[in-house]
């Protein structure tokens, strides 16, 4: 058929096809393009919400996280709080030698404190005393932990010095890792009290001869071990042959009129016409069988003797509102009463954050004039919920791996998918059923929330949670809650003995090797997502101490919204 021939129906068809073409091309156009514009529309819009909501959460995080002030309530004092002060009850002999009660320092920097003697012996009186309680040693910062006594020497000369003290056991049985101190006069070196014996009950320690002018002294205490004592100091002329029996005989003496005088080693603060001082004297933390008490001392230093200093104690804790205070909130002394010493027990509501609640303690003159002010950390700890304890097998028959690594043998499935262990899943689950238990039996999850797992200092105490078992491995899980994403939140963390710290999934930190427990030992970051977040941690016991210390670390975010880090309620935890 000839090219040129076409049907009328075919030629009906090629023109209608040949309308259609452009139709359907054009509708093709126009629905890329509607699609192209609502994905750029679409695109633009989550760039223009994610935006806002980033500024948002800006605006959040570098805003004041609670301006309002928040005052405590306070209750009237229970006379029961009163702390004896230990008198002896005897008359000063006839000696050039002086004696100064430790329970009064004119300056105090934590974690020094003045409080009840712990562990009384049975029999004896309960007595105040200076205190480096178990566990203040993990807490110390460089330059803190002194405490200073000033005095007069009657005439220059060589003194002898003694320092009534007590050492005490550390819980398992140990005494020789806690009994010394440091104790230096003016701005010479400090030299070491004690380091000797095992004694458990009070006695006079020698301490060293030190060569003094006549006139004004400062003798200072500075911790060096802690679970240690100290009551009473004495100063004796080399001359004189004072026996140690006749050292408890000597009546304490005090200087109460050394404003603008300075101390020897920080002469750029002098001292003040009245002097405070406010110690947290029980636990840090808020929770099931934990006491918050604070010690705020007031001493007289001004040269008047007719003049007198009328103040009020305040206590404000934005975080805590409802926060109650039982004690008395009056302070007055004077040359006649030079010292006052206030026990204040604070009461934080039941529902209070699971975080750090900064509490200020503030003192102000009649008129309103502030005197002075301390903030102290108490806080109300994450729940934790613990697996185990599981036989550790990679010591083998070797006696002790400390610092060799070891440990790093002892790996299990489960730790390569942290997630699962904050999920809680079961050993079975877990893959744990080839790490025997030390007691033989099944194990499960066990849950902490009242805070009982931790010590007055903030740590966390496995052995409060399975006893003395060793050698073994636990996993412990929490989770925390940020108010927006961050990306290299700071925590610090310690383990006793090895430890291995999972936030988000990520490994953050991993201590092969078998450490004691110290503060700010290892500071690490990782990454916080907006919400829930799961922290796990996995941790052996060797000997002696089992236990961890995890903190968030406050730097420059301190005190703004975003940044705030909170422990969630175990109902909430996110679960399998």
């Amino acid at each position: 058929m000839p090219d040129t021939f076409r049907s009328p129906a075919h030629v009906v068809a090629q023109q209608s096809e040949s309308s259609v073409r452009p139709v359907l091309r054009n509708t093709r156009v126009r629905i890329a393009i509607g699609l192209t514009a609502l994905a750029c529309a679409g695109g633009l819009g989550y760039r223009v919400g994610t935006r806002r909501a980033f500024i948002r959460d800006q605006r959040i995080a570098n805003g004041p996280e609670m301006p309002e002030a928040r005052p405590a309530t306070w209750k009237p004092e229970n006379r029961a709080l009163s702390l004896p002060e230990h008198q002896e009850g005897k008359v000063t002999p006839q000696t050039e030698a002086l004696a100064i009660d430790m329970t009064r320092p004119v300056r105090i920097t934590w974690p020094l404190d003045v409080g009840l003697d712990p562990t009384p012996q049975e029999g004896s009186p309960s007595r105040l005393c200076l205190r480096a309680r178990q566990g203040a040693n993990e807490l110390q910062e460089a330059g803190q932990g002194k405490a200073f006594y000033p005095f007069t020497a009657p005439e220059g000369g060589t003194y002898h010095t003694w320092f009534r003290v007590r050492w005490i056991d550390d819980g398992i049985g140990h005494i020789m890792c806690n009994n010394s101190w440091f104790a230096g006069f003016d701005d010479l070196p400090a030299e070491v009290i004690g380091n000797e014996t095992d004694e458990r009950d009070w006695f006079w320690q020698a301490g060293p001869d030190v060569t003094l002018t006549k006139g004004i002294h400062w003798l200072r205490v500075e911790l060096r071990e802690d679970g240690t004592l100290m009551d009473r100091a004495a100063i004796v002329p080399a001359q004189e042959k004072l026996p140690k029996s006749q050292l408890d005989a000597i009546v304490p003496s005090s200087l109460h009129t050394l404003a603008g005088h300075r101390i020897p080693l920080c002469p750029e603060h002098p001292i003040q016409n009245v002097e405070f001082h406010a110690l947290p004297t029980e636990s840090l933390v808020i929770g099931m069988n934990h006491v918050n008490m604070v010690a705020l001392c007031a001493s007289w230093q001004a040269p008047s003797t007719s003049a007198t200093f009328s103040g009020q104690i305040q206590i404000h804790c934005p975080t805590a509102p409802g926060l109650t205070v039982q004690g008395t909130a009056d302070v007055t002394c004077r040359a006649g009463s030079p010292f006052v010493r206030r026990e204040l027990v604070l009461s934080f509501p039941p529902d209070s954050a699971r975080r750090v609640h900064r509490t200020t303690i503030s003192v102000n003159a009649e008129d309103g004039t502030p005197v002075f002010r301390k903030t102290i950390r108490f806080f109300s700890p994450p729940a934790w919920a613990f697996l185990g304890p599981f036989k550790d097998s990679s010591r083998g028959a070797k006696g002790v791996y400390r610092y060799t690594g070891t440990i790093n043998r002892l790996g299990a499935a489960c730790d390569a998918t942290p997630r699962k262990l904050a999920l809680r899943q079961t050993p079975a689950k877990l893959k744990l059923e080839g790490h025997p238990t030390t007691d033989g039996r099944a194990t499960a999850w066990q849950l902490v929330s009242d805070g009982s797992c931790y010590d007055w200092s903030g740590a966390i105490d496995l052995r409060s949670v399975y006893g003395d078992e060793r050698p073994a491995f636990a996993y412990a899980v929490t989770w925390l809650q940020a108010e927006t994403k961050l990306n290299h939140r700071s925590f610090s963390f310690q383990a006793d003995d090895a430890g291995w710290l999972w936030i988000n999934g990520h490994t953050v930190a991993h201590l092969s090797m078998d450490l004691p427990r110290e503060a700010h030992r290892l500071w690490t970051s990782g990454p916080l997502d907006k919400g829930p977040n799961p922290v796990v941690v996995k941790l052996t016991q060797n000997q002696r101490y089992w236990g961890f210390r995890l903190d968030v670390v406050d730097w420059h975010w301190q005190g703004r919204r975003g940044d705030v880090v909170t422990g969630i309620a175990p109902a909430s935890w996110p679960s399998e």
